[in-house]
């Protein structure tokens, strides 16, 4: 698959990393004014593909932040909007495994009540 080479002179979002998956909708005519995207003449959002390289992002401010992704569409249009995902098998929170304990302690002299306490559980296994 052939890859695309996306450049921004401005910064992005600092949580986009290899693996994240990248989108682009066209904006209309007149493309961003007053930092707000007009919204387009064909509303649909085009998957790209995987993003492979990320050149500059180190968190210095260094500009431009060149994007590589690997992606079967020909062309992306000037002015695009362009937005990125995670993947969500991967990046998610919550315990992991078989097995979790928790110590509540209170060091108080004080009457003190636990008001709620909750888990969340996930099979990761069958």
């Amino acid at each position: 698959m052939p890859n695309h080479t996306l450049i921004f002179a401005d910064p992005i979002n600092s949580s986009v990393q290899v693996g994240d998956t990248a989108y682009y909708t066209t904006t209309n005519a007149a493309g961003a004014t007053a930092d707000a995207y007009q919204e387009s003449s064909t509303p649909f959002v085009v998957a790209l593909g995987p993003i492979v390289n990320i050149i500059n992002q180190n968190g210095e401010g260094d500009l431009p932040i060149t994007i590589v992704v690997q992606s079967s569409v020909a062309t992306v249009p000037a002015e695009s909007y362009i937005m990125f995902s995670k993947d969500g098998s991967t990046n998610t929170s919550g315990i992991i495994g078989y097995y979790a304990e928790v110590t509540l302690i209170n060091n108080s002299t004080k009457k003190a009540e636990i008001y709620v306490l909750s888990s969340d559980i996930v099979p990761s296994s069958k």
